[in-house]
């Protein structure tokens, strides 16, 4: 029984994340610093912006893989599965919403009110918003999927 909501978890936590990736691989791909910035914004807040995505898309390319390779296993081993959980909250849930170098921020508050919980230490671009609208609620529903492993 425990298996199952585990490997159920690890689907979900796959699933979520190859999502997630390939919006942000997409999204990296197609811009650059100077197609971001313009007179009203920063060239270095945009750069220290695009380093924590980059950041960002390599854990939850390596999230993602590892869920995989446990699913994939010939035996299914709940201490390996629980492990792989543990290492996506912390790595890329909590990297999501705290970021290393504090370009933004998690507003729990705005939570309640229906709004985004991310908040961003200067005015970002339109399109960084956007990409972040969406990757929230993704990070969003797997945090509350999750977060009981992050003591585990």
């Amino acid at each position: 029984m425990v298996d199952n909501v585990v490997r159920d978890h690890l689907l979900f936590t796959e699933e979520r994340l190859s999502a997630s990736a390939k919006e942000l691989r997409q999204f990296l791909n197609r811009v650059t610093v100077e197609m971001l910035t313009d007179g009203d914004r920063a060239k270095s807040f945009v750069e220290v912006l695009l380093d924590d995505l980059r950041r960002l898309s390599v854990f939850f390319d390596e999230g993602a893989e590892r869920c995989r390779m446990v699913l994939s296993a010939g035996t299914f081993r709940l201490p390996v599965a629980k492990k792989t959980l543990h290492w996506i909250f912390h790595w890329c849930v909590e990297a999501f919403f705290q970021p290393r170098q504090d370009a933004w921020y998690e507003e729990s508050r705005a939570a309640y009110q229906n709004e985004s919980v991310i908040r961003f230490r200067d005015n970002p671009p339109d399109q960084i918003q956007a990409l972040f609208m969406k990757l929230e609620v993704n990070l969003l529903q797997l945090r509350e999927e999750i977060e009981h492993y992050e003591v585990e």
